[in-house]
């Protein structure tokens, strides 16, 4: 590593000499001496690939810090654990990148911390800076065995960074779009672009400018020009930012009006108490739903959760009208590429 990539590493990654000696786990006097131009050439060789792999990572929008409780309790093992595991990270999205990307596509859940691939499942940890660590892998189709699917595990793991991506926080991002309004005259579309710092920023500005004359064919990418949202995705994310907060509000509206025709098991009938406290609880799943279309409405409602509500309702022996059940089912679906 060569002294100027060596200061421009930490100038990249915004560290100061003191958190740079923390992380790589040596003295403010060492790191003091790099960065004084003394003994470049004696920088030893994990601190040098785990430089390298924090800026990949960086590049590639993926957590590569601890998160800054650890660092300030000074755990040198967390710390350490740390950088070996960004070490392990890096290398794997390289090596899948290097071998032409993967093979298989995998739906990745961030809210069961699952990745799957029909029959075959590989579960994972959420780590406090935003990252990932791979946790289980199964198979219900065969016995596993991890020699012969080491490739179908390396694609799981790139699926679940690639997925971080489409986080409402992950940023900056850029918003690409073909300007074809009339001030153009005859000439071709103009391509435009701005950059927000974040997903739900640039997501809000497209939704509302979606549909207009001025902006044809938008797109999101990484500052990197890694494409985050294409223009399929980014339709289906607006038409559901429009269409299932009203449903799923009608849903929660039918609930409230209706929560007194719920069914019975059985021969037994409810108290007057018992009747007030089960219609009390139906009108709670019902708020439960208002939540979820005000969620909705930023695109922070999935299928998934509205799924669980029905759930409830039914347990409850309620069961809301079908056609706004189906009307909410299908924008949530819809939207997640379900």
């Amino acid at each position: 590593m060569t002294g100027a990539e060596f200061e421009q590493y930490l100038l990249r990654l915004n560290l100061t000499g003191i958190e740079a000696a923390q992380l790589l786990g040596v003295t403010p006097r060492t790191m003091q001496r790099w960065l004084d131009g003394e003994d470049r050439e004696e920088i030893p060789g994990p601190a040098e690939q785990a430089l390298r792999a924090w800026i990949k990572l960086h590049d590639l929008g993926i957590p590569w810090k601890p998160d800054s409780r650890s660092i300030e309790r000074n755990d040198e093992q967390q710390i350490d654990a740390h950088r070996r595991h960004a070490v392990d990270v890096a290398a794997l999205i390289a090596h899948v990148q290097a071998r032409g990307g993967p093979r298989m596509p995998w739906n990745v859940d961030h809210s069961r911390c699952l990745a799957t691939l029909g029959k075959i499942e590989v579960s994972f940890y959420k780590l406090l800076n935003g990252g990932f660590s791979l946790a289980n892998y199964t198979r219900r189709d065969m016995a596993p065995d991890l020699g012969r699917d080491r490739e179908l595990i390396e694609d799981a793991a790139y699926y679940i960074h690639l997925s971080r991506r489409k986080d409402p926080d992950f940023g900056p991002v850029t918003l690409h779009w073909n300007d074809i309004s009339p001030k153009n005259g005859a000439r071709p579309a103009v391509g435009a672009s701005r950059t927000f710092p974040s997903n739900e920023a640039a997501l809000k500005h497209a939704c509302r400018m979606i549909g207009s004359r001025g902006f044809d064919g938008p797109f999101i990418t990484t500052k990197g020009n890694e494409l985050i949202f294409d223009k399929f995705d980014l339709q289906q994310e607006c038409e559901t930012r429009a269409t299932a907060p009203n449903a799923l509000a009608a849903i929660a509206k039918d609930v409230r009006k209706n929560k007194a025709l719920f069914g019975t098991r059985g021969p037994t009938m409810l108290t007057p108490i018992e009747r007030a406290n089960h219609e009390k609880h139906i009108e709670s799943l019902a708020d439960r739903l208002d939540a979820l279309a005000d969620k909705a409405r930023d695109g922070r409602t999935d299928y998934r959760q509205f799924d669980a509500v029905l759930g409830e309702l039914h347990a409850a022996n309620f069961f809301p009208d079908r056609d706004l059940v189906s009307a909410a089912a299908r924008a949530l679906v819809q939207a997640k590429g379900a």
